[in-house]
């Protein structure tokens, strides 16, 4: 999927459109889970990942392909959010 963010006309805010792909944060000591959220879902996933201060966050390009990314030293607990949000089936694993 392919996003490219821009300027609106109206200060600090943003206009999405199809074009360039964008960037996933990724470095040394990070590792990504890619997950399916359902767009209805995905304010309810970023709000349960920022109840867990330090466990992530979550990176997406306006579809439904969400990267979750977290410090190395956080990946079971991430896994174990991944696995209970499969369950109540907010998720699935991508």
């Amino acid at each position: 999927a392919y996003t490219q963010i821009r300027a609106a006309s109206a200060p600090g805010s943003f206009a999405v459109s199809l074009g360039v792909p964008a960037p996933r944060p990724l470095g040394y000591g990070l590792t990504m889970r890619l997950v399916a959220v359902h767009k209805s879902s995905v304010a309810l996933v970023r709000y349960l990942l920022e109840a867990h201060e330090g466990l992530g966050f979550m990176h997406g390009d306006g579809t439904e392909q969400i990267a979750l990314l977290t410090p190395d030293s956080q990946l079971a607990a991430l896994d174990e959010l991944i696995d209970d949000l499969t369950a109540a089936g907010l998720l699935s694993r991508a």
